[in-house]
């Protein structure tokens, strides 16, 4: 390595499959005019090796320059450099046991220096996130294992989710993901707790839920990407609602739905009946899936 390279600000961001953390590093990158640095899905921890995935803020030849000259990202000085892993509870128990680890070795040589550093973690809805994860299961054939067990797992992972994300001494930034979809007020609080300075107040303050998915659609898109065209973001589980695996293994999961009601203010029921905390008896229709 011919030099280290420094970033003003490095953000290790934690997510869920499928639970908008690539939108919201998009919309975070936009706070900044300087380069980027994108690390998609580091895989061990503490880290052994990872290569930057792409470079924001650049033109596409000079960053095809900057990959081909070296593979950490290291060497190049960037204004952030974000590295991303989704799913950690295939490798730790825990996000304080994944920062440990982190924090517990010298990463000079794969990331360079920097100013300082964010922990961040987002968390989606169970029934859009589980609802999304089924259907890109199947439509890429990803999973390892059978389709019973792996949303066995994706539920489990998400219950562990959920609960630390309640935890009021939690050292990480909580992003709840539907309310930063919905709510232009959450935006710009999160703008404050991120250390961000708002570049496009009057252009977020306008977007539909539907308008700021589409600008911000980073990582693979949509599961339901004609579905969308049509429906809201925090409905996009109704399209699942008939299918019989969804049914038998999310909607049929107590546990997710007790805590998706304290941290959403809504939760299914067995039946697929969206209720909400202040109607927790859940007396309205059901909502169908569309045909």
């Amino acid at each position: 390595m011919s030099k280290i390279g420094h970033s003003k600000r490095l953000i290790y961001f934690f997510g869920i499959k499928r639970s908008g953390q690539h939108a919201l590093i998009e919309w975070i990158a936009k706070h900044f005019s300087g380069l980027i640095g994108f690390t998609n899905s580091a895989q061990s921890f503490p880290l052994q090796s990872f290569r930057v995935s792409h470079y924001m803020n650049v033109d596409m030849n000079k960053q095809k320059e900057m990959r081909d000259r070296e593979h950490y990202g290291a060497e190049i000085d960037k204004e952030v450099h974000f590295i991303t892993y989704e799913d950690i509870h295939r490798k730790v128990d825990s996000l304080h046991e994944a920062k440990e680890r982190i924090e517990s070795v010298d990463l000079t040589r794969l990331v360079g220096t920097c100013d300082y550093v964010q922990y961040v973690a987002c968390i989606r809805d169970f029934y859009n996130n589980m609802a999304s994860r089924m259907k890109m299961s199947r439509s890429r054939k990803a999973t390892t294992c059978a389709p019973h067990r792996y949303m066995d797992e994706c539920n489990q992972w998400w219950i562990s989710w959920a609960k630390e994300s309640m935890d009021v001494n939690s050292t990480f930034i909580w992003i709840n993901y539907n309310t930063w979809m919905q709510d232009r007020h959450y935006r710009r609080s999160l703008e404050l707790r991120l250390g961000l300075n708002s570049r496009y107040p009057s252009r977020a303050d306008s977007h539909s839920q539907t308008e700021i998915a589409q600008k911000h659609s980073g990582g693979h898109g949509s599961s339901f990407d004609k579905f969308t065209q049509t429906h809201q973001q925090g409905e996009r589980y109704l399209q699942m609602l008939d299918d019989p695996e969804y049914r038998e293994k999310v909607l049929s999961d107590d546990e997710a739905r007790d805590l998706n009601l304290k941290i959403f203010g809504w939760t299914l029921t067995h039946e697929g009946t969206r209720y909400s905390a202040e109607d927790a008896e859940g007396r309205q229709a059901p909502l169908q899936a569309p045909r």
